[in-house]
Formats: C-alpha cells, sequence, structure tokens
C-alpha cells in the first residue's frame, strides 16, 4: 500500500526503467520537430506563452491522440497500479499533457488541480497526477514546488491569489519544497495539493509528461474533460 505524504504528494525515485522514459522523450520531440506546422495554426490541442517578448508553444494536451508510446504509458499497469494505491479504489486514466517548457518559460502561479475539473463531479481529493519528468527537473529550469501546507478543500481563484500570490509565481508567500527529479523517478500528487513552478533559468528544455487519474467508479471522463478543455480554450482564443 502506497503512504502518502500527508502534503499530498509523494516522490517515487528509480520507479520508471531510464531508458523507457528516454524513448518517450524521443517520441516526443520528434513528434513535435516533424508537425511544427501544427504550432503555427490554432490548434486547441496546443497552448502557448509569453517568453519574453515572444510566444513560445509549450504544451501538447492532450500528448496522448499524437503520440502512441504516451497513450501507451498513461494505460501502463504500472503507473494505474500506483494510481489505484494512491486513491484506494480501482482508477481510470481520464488526461494527459506534455509540457515543453523551453528555456526562459515563466512558471505558474500556485493552485490547485481540481480547481481545472470541478465539473466532473468527483471528491477533489480523488485525483491523482503522476508526472514523469523526460529530462532531470529542479528549481534552475522551472521545477515544481510544493506548499508546505496542506488544504483539505478548493480555494476559489480570489482565496488562491490572497493566500499564494498566484499571479506571482516568483513571490515567496509561503514555504514551498522544490522537487528535485532524474529521469526515472515519477511525482504523485493529489487535486489539493497546492503547487506550482518558477521561470525556466536553464539553457535546455524541462520537458515533462504529466499522466491523471480518477475513480473508475464515476464512469468514463475523458470525452467529458476534453470537450468542456478545448470549448474553453477555444472561448478564450476569440477574446484575444
Amino acid at each position: 500500500m502506497v503512504q502518502k505524504n500527508p502534503l499530498g504528494w509523494q516522490i517515487f525515485q528509480k520507479f520508471l526503467p531510464t531508458t523507457e522514459v528516454e524513448r518517450l522523450w524521443h517520441d516526443c520531440h520528434s513528434w513535435c520537430s516533424m508537425n511544427r506546422a501544427l504550432f503555427e495554426k490554432p490548434n486547441p490541442y496546443i497552448q502557448g506563452r509569453q517568453n519574453g517578448s515572444h510566444w513560445v508553444w509549450d504544451r501538447l494536451d492532450p500528448a496522448s491522440l499524437y503520440i502512441p508510446s504516451v497513450n501507451t504509458m498513461g494505460h501502463s499497469e504500472a503507473l494505474l497500479d500506483i494510481a489505484r494505491a494512491w486513491m484506494g479504489e480501482n482508477a481510470q486514466f481520464f488526461k494527459d499533457k506534455l509540457i515543453l517548457k523551453p528555456p526562459g518559460t515563466p512558471g505558474y502561479g500556485a493552485h490547485q488541480d481540481a480547481t481545472y475539473w470541478h465539473g466532473l463531479a468527483v471528491d477533489p481529493n480523488q485525483f491523482v497526477t503522476i508526472l514523469v519528468p523526460l529530462q532531470q527537473m529542479s528549481r534552475n529550469n522551472g521545477g515544481l514546488y510544493f506548499a508546505d501546507q496542506k488544504l483539505d478543500r478548493l480555494l476559489d481563484e480570489t482565496q488562491l491569489v490572497q493566500r499564494f500570490g498566484q499571479d506571482e509565481p516568483e513571490v515567496t508567500r509561503f514555504n514551498k519544497t522544490y522537487m528535485d527529479l532524474q529521469v526515472g523517478d515519477i511525482l504523485v500528487f493529489d487535486g489539493l495539493a497546492v503547487h506550482g513552478s518558477d521561470w525556466n533559468r536553464s539553457k535546455i528544455a524541462r520537458p515533462s509528461l504529466f499522466f491523471s487519474f480518477a475513480p473508475a467508479r464515476v464512469g468514463p471522463l475523458r470525452e467529458t474533460y476534453y470537450q468542456n478543455f478545448h470549448r474553453q480554450i477555444q472561448a478564450e482564443r476569440l477574446q484575444i
């Protein structure tokens, strides 16, 4: 049985063979290199970030739609076993994303993932995300941090900003633990864990895959989630 960290996150070192993770990164990098044209036109599956004075494409969501090895990993017994043990019941894989985090890309302010999934009618504490770093992750290259406090409920946006400075990822209003991960490690965290990331201050990208799981008993969630997510992305782009 997995012993959960009281703060809602846990690192499992050397969980995956490094050769398997290296193949994943090769497949992701190759796909992005061969499909650059998709990054130059409106696409609800691809999102970007402001990187200094220019715009960079940073996220493929879901990556499993395009890259078979990512889909295989999301449905693997290795990850499903961790998700089942973490939530204490049978689990389903319902979403994933590839974050590229090129050099100079800003971070994300403190947030709770379940905020973005509240329409799925699942207990926020029952969501489980497994991060697979495709390259070494540290504070210097914009790795994740977690707040040194555990919340037992979702905060709305105003409450998050007041408590954690959501729109100011570099401002320290609370104690943080930065994740230091090597290829082969995984990071597991629940939907209420408060986390964010800093700028990538290194000279190389910090690619990572995020696989998210929910209880199987609630019925299939993937199609509903992505319909809502991409509808929201398209609406936001119309406002730009």
